[in-house]
């Protein structure tokens, strides 16, 4: 190896410690999802029709669980599929990927607005622009 060989592997980011970070992140960011989602409190707890309203109640926050676990599901695929074509990460890729990551565990919580606000346009906002810092 030469000196330019040496210096540019020494300065390279590790891929394997880059792709196990963005796969525990990920694991952490589809978990964290589900933490939104309560079992009801029920007055009679063996009436069906009480159960079946408070879980229709609770519509919003199960569409959005499910459409942000299939995202970042999407999102972790994609990833992984270009993470192959990569042979080294430099500085600036690091960079870029930081802001991936950022945007992904930032996505429970525009996961959370959407369940609780899905009628707020900047619920929509939120949930999309995080959708478009991570792409």
């Amino acid at each position: 190896m030469n000196d330019e060989t040496v210096n540019a592997a020494s300065t390279a980011i590790s891929k394997t410690r880059l792709e196990i970070l963005f796969d525990g992140i990920f694991a952490i960011a589809m978990t964290i999802l589900v933490l939104e989602l309560k079992a009801p409190e029920l007055s009679d707890r063996h009436s069906i029709p009480e159960m079946a309203l408070a879980l229709w109640l609770q519509r919003a926050t199960f569409f959005s669980y499910l459409l942000s676990f299939t995202i970042l599901g999407i999102m972790w695929y994609r990833h992984n599929h270009l993470f192959r074509h990569f042979h080294r990460i430099t500085g600036g890729m690091f960079a870029l990927h930081i802001l991936m990551l950022a945007s992904a565990a930032f996505f429970p919580f525009c996961a959370t607005l959407m369940g609780r606000y899905p009628t707020n346009p900047l619920t929509m906002t939120i949930y999309t622009g995080c959708i478009l810092i991570y792409q």
